[in-house]
């Protein structure tokens, strides 16, 4: 009797995190249009500026490190598919796969994650140096 019932504690420990892992995370429109305007444009004060140069910001332990904070703002299921696509570098189907979401879902992701960094690295790195 012991045996089953931890068995079923088991499962359901299981099932709930397994739950949490594949929730859908609802992102609004108001997401989008916190960086755009009604014409899709770009607001002026969250227009992309000019970064300079990759290859230097890259060998900076200082951006490596706000980099690495902003992507922890992440939601897991966003950190997740940018790690699997850009520092794994597998290919979509496999990624959408794992993360058990279609490919458009995916696509969806990763905009608004790039996004999502683009904000926190200026904010966060580019505003300050």
């Amino acid at each position: 009797m012991k045996t089953w019932l931890f068995s079923i504690l088991k499962h359901k420990i299981a099932d709930y995190y397994r739950s949490k892992y594949k929730q859908n995370i609802e992102v609004g429109s108001d997401f989008i249009d916190t960086f755009f305007d009604e014409n899709s444009r770009w607001k002026p004060e969250y227009r992309p500026s000019d970064w300079g140069n990759e290859k230097e910001l890259l060998n900076d332990p200082e951006f490596s490190k706000a980099l690495y904070n902003c992507f922890g703002k992440l939601p897991q299921k966003w950190a997740s598919a940018m790690q699997l696509k850009f520092l794994e570098e597998h290919d979509s189907k496999a990624i959408c796969s794992k993360l058990e979401i279609t490919t458009s879902n995916f696509w969806q992701i990763i905009h608004r994650a790039k996004l999502q960094l683009r904000n926190c690295l200026q904010i966060n790195w580019f505003n300050n140096n």
